[in-house]
């Protein structure tokens, strides 16, 4: 191998490890003087070798790269060679006019991918501007609907440069629609502009926002002649596919968008079109389970109970037998539904969620599908570090083993995103682990997570970078290694970080939980004043009547902290609001909720708000109106006595309960001040 190929072997591994485009772009242009026609041949073979070997994705990446190189400088194809494009143009479309079934032009496609580029699409667009307008009427449609058929190969071929032969189908739709018009042939024309829709949903070139609100545009178009009186089918159909366009939208907001988009697969929906296009009922089910599952607007509990409808619906058609790799994609996502569900017992729903993730990886083998493969098992790794059933050690331990195969395919120069999103999976993952030493765990979830931060900035993901700010505060938190002070106030730095992001007008539940993690933190360094201030930011959202979990935590943390440094009125403010919380559980308790700590040791709050009136400056007057009525209370009776037997409440409220009728002495009426809430939780 001579010196000058080498060296474009090594330009090309360089630029196969770049982390960004613009790292990549940085390397061609310092290397400009040796960029020519022999560099553009060794890109090529390098991605038709990767090609070979499944890594499409990388292929397609360089192939679009080389033909913007090829672009820059100018490398215009000679007479001879347009006269090749043109004759093996010609040759694929008479195969296609002589049966559009037969593999003949497919077979012609996979022999000549190196003609499949820009300057094919160039020959096509001239060929079609030349001749089409020569043609007699009845040769001319023959032709444009031959050219469709085209399109149509070219969509769905996927050899080559996926780019490229999207651009193709483009032309040609485009190319054909100016012989098939609207006003001559409305029904066949409505079928193009679909195709024009979807092609675009797909195209890589442009700008994907532009690229997605053309998709719209030309299944609206289609849809103003396949009406649902004259064609019910084919509106179904263009429903469906204007719905998926609407998810993908970047124009407008995402609640707004989505809320379209399940308008239109609902309309689609309306007529029977199971028996007539099974596939397309069962894609349209799948979808709007996908859009319940992102939906923004309405309940999250209802939501998630309506994706999971969809996705079993989708099931009746999408089996195992008859469409293995959609029968695997829908369990793919009932599974994430499942991970989200909030209805029925956590442990339960994240036990199907696992089953559902195992089904799909029988389809979704490493060697056919290796990225389904690897988003397969990052999922499984997420719903064993949550599961409930089995040794919580051996969960983390498969956890761990599950996202470090998802790795093999995440790498980060093909899916940056993605192999971020795994680190931070990792990260948590070690946050909890059980084997190994602590200290060690910790120090590996502080590696993982500031490796996602290489990719997830604030400018390009600011909502994944504020999570993972988050994550290291909790970390931090933990930390063992070095001074604990250093330590809890990196965490509060990571914390406030998140802050800029987590905002309370844009994330209030977030911007709640943060606060409660800065109170603990200040908790820790003894930064009394800070802890009280953050405790009360976070209740101001998490109300009892809103988020009365958090809230039964934060007013405990609030009430605990403040008691401990003699701020009565304070004091009476958190434990005011965990009472309140308590009280209303048999309205939102749990299972799983009633387990923890914190809600089964709440009794002594009793005595401590009682304590905190008798030591505060109201301590002279009467607390009988409001809590001697909730020590009292039937509610609190049955509550109490659903709890654990050897959980007994104190001495000074079974005292009062008893004497509550006997005696007019006691503590003054104290009403509690309600904290004045501005950006209230529906």
């Amino acid at each position: 191998m001579d010196e000058r190929t080498q060296f474009y072997l090594n330009t090309v591994a360089a630029l196969l490890n770049c982390p960004s485009d613009q790292q990549a772009m940085d390397i061609l242009a310092a290397n400009s003087s040796v960029i020519d026609e022999g560099f553009l041949n060794i890109m090529g073979q390098v991605a038709d070798n990767m090609t070979s070997v499944g890594r499409n994705y990388t292929a397609n990446w360089l192939r679009s790269l080389r033909n913007k190189l090829a672009a820059s400088l100018g490398k215009q194809a000679t007479p001879v060679e347009l006269n090749l494009y043109h004759t093996f143009l010609v040759e694929v479309l008479e195969a296609i006019q002589k049966n559009p079934n037969t593999q003949v032009a497919y077979l012609l496609l996979v022999a000549n991918q190196d003609k499949l580029n820009d300057h094919l699409a160039d020959v096509l667009q001239a060929w079609a501007t030349d001749v089409l307008p020569l043609m007699t009427e009845i040769a001319g449609l023959y032709t444009a609907q031959t050219i469709v058929d085209f399109s149509n190969l070219m969509k769905g071929f996927s050899l080559g440069n996926l780019e490229i032969n999207i651009e193709l189908a483009i032309i040609g739709y485009q190319v054909a629609a100016t012989l098939i018009t609207r006003n001559n042939f409305p029904s066949q024309w409505a079928i193009i502009q679909n195709n024009l829709g979807l092609a675009y949903s797909d195209r890589i070139r442009g700008s994907l926002e532009e690229n997605r609100e053309l998709a719209i545009h030309y299944h609206t178009q289609a849809l103003q002649e396949h009406t649902r009186s004259h064609f019910p089918f084919d509106w179904a159909r263009g429903k469906s596919n204007l719905g998926l366009a609407y998810s993908d939208r970047i124009f407008g907001t995402k609640a707004d968008n989505l809320e379209l988009a399940i308008e239109c697969y609902q309309q689609a929906l309306l007529e029977n079109i199971r028996p007539h296009l099974p596939e397309i009922w069962a894609r349209t089910q799948n979808h709007l389970g996908l859009a319940y599952s992102h939906r923004v607007c309405g309940k999250k509990a209802e939501n998630v109970e309506l994706a999971i409808y969809c996705y079993k619906q989708a099931l009746l058609e999408y089996t195992l037998e008859g469409y293995p790799e959609m029968w695997a994609a829908v369990h793919n996502n009932l599974g994430n539904a499942y991970c989200d569900r909030l209805s029925g017992n956590k442990a339960d729903n994240l036990e199907l969620a696992i089953e559902c993730y195992q089904q799909a990886l029988q389809q979704y083998t490493r060697e056919r599908f290796p990225e389904t493969w690897a988003k397969t098992h990052n999922h499984l790794g997420v719903a064993l570090c949550e599961r409930l059933y089995g040794e919580r050690k051996n969960n983390l331990e498969r956890a761990i083993q599950y996202l470090n195969q998802a790795l093999q395919e995440y790498t980060r120069d093909r899916f940056s995103y993605m192999w971020a999103q795994v680190q931070n999976h990792l990260g948590l993952a070690y946050s909890e682990r059980l084997c190994g030493e602590r200290a060690d765990n910790l120090e590996l979830a502080v590696h993982y997570h500031t490796q996602a931060l290489q990719e997830y900035t604030r400018d390009r993901f600011p909502s994944e970078w504020a999570i993972t700010q988050h994550n290291l505060g909790n970390v931090f938190c933990q930390r063992l290694r070095g001074k604990q002070t250093e330590n809890l106030k990196q965490a509060i730095h990571y914390f406030n970080q998140a802050l800029q992001e987590y905002t309370r007008d844009r994330f209030p539940y977030d911007w709640a939980k943060m606060q409660n993690n800065l109170g603990n933190t200040y908790k820790k360094l003894q930064y009394t004043l800070e802890a009280v201030k953050a405790f009360q930011s976070a209740l101001s959202i998490y109300t009892p009547t809103t988020f009365p979990l958090e809230s039964l935590v934060s007013g405990r943390n609030l009430g605990d902290t403040a008691f401990a440094h003699g701020m009565w009125a304070e004091a009476i403010q958190g434990f005011a609001d965990a009472i309140e919380a308590f009280e209303s559980s048999p309205t939102w308790v749990t299972s799983q909720v009633r387990q923890n700590p914190v809600f089964q040791n709440s009794s002594d709050m009793y005595d401590k708000i009682a304590q905190s009136c008798m030591n505060g400056e109201r301590s002279g007057q009467v607390l009988r109106s409001e809590y001697k009525e909730r020590f009292g209370s039937k509610q609190i009776t049955d509550l109490l006595a659903n709890l654990d037997p050897h959980q007994k409440i104190t001495s000074q409220i079974l005292l009062l309960k008893e004497n509550e009728q006997k005696t007019s002495r006691g503590f003054s009426v104290y009403k509690k001040k309600k904290v004045k809430r501005k950006n209230k939780i529906s």
